[in-house]
C-alpha cells in the first residue's frame, strides 16, 4: 500500500513527500502477540533512503468489532505524528483504504 493522503482535523501540512513515498506492507507474517494475547501480524512500513525517520515497523490485527489495531503509525517524520490505536476503517475496497483516529484519516492506495 502506498500512503497517499493524511489529515489531522481537516488539515493536511504534517503529509510529506516522504510519506508519499513510503510504502505500508501488512504482512501474514506472525508478530508476538500483545501483552493481553491477542495474535497480530507484522507491518512495516519502508522509506525511500533520502526519508530518514519515516519507515516504521508495527503490529497490526483486525478486531472483531470491524476495527484494525495498529501499534504505531508515523507520519511526517521528526515532528510529525505517531498514533497508534483501533482506527475505523472508513473505506476498504481492493485499491484504496480509509482509516479514522483521534480527527485523524490515512489514506492508503494500491
Amino acid at each position: 500500500w502506498r500512503f497517499t493522503g493524511y489529515n489531522e482535523n481537516g488539515a493536511s501540512y504534517k503529509f510529506k513527500d516522504c510519506d508519499a513515498r513510503t510504502v505500508w506492507h501488512f504482512s501474514d507474517e506472525d508478530a508476538p502477540p500483545l501483552g493481553d494475547g491477542t495474535k497480530v501480524k507484522k507491518l512495516k512500513a519502508t522509506a525511500p533512503d533520502d526519508c530518514m525517520h519515516f519507515g516504521f515497523e508495527a503490529s497490526w490485527t483486525m478486531m472483531p468489532d470491524g476495527t484494525l489495531f495498529l501499534s504505531t503509525t508515523r507520519i511526517g517524520g521528526v515532528g510529525g505524528s505517531s498514533k497508534a490505536g483501533r482506527f475505523k476503517v472508513v473505506e476498504l475496497t481492493d485499491d484504496r483504504l480509509v482509516l479514522a483516529l483521534f480527527g485523524s484519516e490515512y489514506v492508503l492506495e494500491r
